[in-house]
């Protein structure tokens, strides 16, 4: 996540929180799920693994919803992308 984000649960359900700009994000349960394996490092085949063991979906679909969940958050600075995976 990035440095200027901030998550409160709720539920099930998270608020993320911008520091920096203001603006707020709901995540339901899914988007929390993601959110708490991508808390470290981690290539995107690792979350889709995951996702694969946790809900009924294709490979194909988890890694379409996958990707495009995490290029929204990239796309409003919410994660960064990284090359660097925990030893």
């Amino acid at each position: 996540m990035a440095d200027n984000l901030t998550a409160a649960e709720l539920g099930g359900e998270a608020i993320l929180l911008d520091v920096k700009s203001g603006n707020y994000f709901g995540l339901n349960e899914v988007g929390v799920f993601i959110l708490e394996l991508i808390k470290q490092p981690r290539p995107v085949g690792y979350v889709v693994e995951k996702m694969l063991e946790e809900y009924d979906a294709t490979p194909e679909q988890i890694t379409t919803d996958v990707l495009a969940f995490l290029n929204q958050l990239r796309e409003q600075g919410l994660i960064q992308e990284t090359n660097s995976m925990p030893a």
